[in-house]
């Protein structure tokens, strides 16, 4: 092939991968970085708050686990069951696993009314009386333009001890086709907050058969 006829063949496609490339905009090109929301006192409702007393159990908050394919800097959502997409230019602002364990940790405290949360660092120091374990296995935008997040999660006396109860929750958050990330990780963090609903509900319950008036 000549030199003149591989250049009047292949410019044209040059040409339109240049265009493409000269299209993106510096929204489109540069990182955003987004972080789960915890509950504020505004976002509460009178049917939140859930007060249990001050000599009621300490809590510990054991780090939240995630599957590896979420295990990741960047944003997943799924297209259709068995296939994900990773965002290139939309990141978390830090470790999801610990985001998600703060975030937690300061829902249960907020909608419990109470300080009596810790880590498990802490534990020497303020000995934990129920711990709260949290295994994500979905989280992320799907198919159906739904924010889906599936945990199973546990309350238990100790760190290796039976647990006292057992969950799995299914909780789904809509958005429509047009939503942009940052309206997806708003969603994600209604999810979460109502996952933290469900364990505050549940630990309420479990304190008062441990310690019944």
């Amino acid at each position: 092939m000549s030199h003149r006829l591989f250049i009047s063949l292949f410019a044209p496609l040059l040409s339109a991968l240049l265009s493409a490339c000269g299209s993106l905009t510096p929204a489109d090109s540069s990182n955003r970085f987004h972080l789960i929301s915890a509950l504020t006192e505004q976002s509460l409702e009178q049917r939140d708050r859930i007060t249990i007393a001050d000599h009621g159990p300490t809590i510990e908050i054991a780090p939240v686990t995630l599957p590896s394919y979420l295990n990741r800097p960047y944003i997943v959502t799924r297209r259709q069951p068995g296939q994900i997409e990773i965002s290139e230019w939309q990141q978390w602002g830090g470790d999801l696993s610990e985001n998600l364990s703060r975030v937690l940790e300061e829902n249960l405290a907020l909608l419990l009314h109470t300080h009596r949360i810790v880590e498990p660092r802490q534990r020497t120091l303020l000995p934990a009386d129920m711990r709260v374990t949290v295994q994500i296995l979905h989280f992320e935008r799907s198919g159906d333009q739904t924010v889906q997040l599936i945990a199973r999660w546990r309350l238990s006396r100790r760190e290796r001890s039976e647990p006292l109860m057992t969950r799995r929750s299914d909780i789904r958050v809509p958005t429509d086709a047009t939503a942009s990330y940052d309206t997806i990780v708003a969603a994600m963090s209604q999810a979460f907050a109502d996952l933290s609903r469900e364990i505050a509900v549940e630990v309420t319950r479990t304190a008062e058969t441990l310690n019944p008036k």
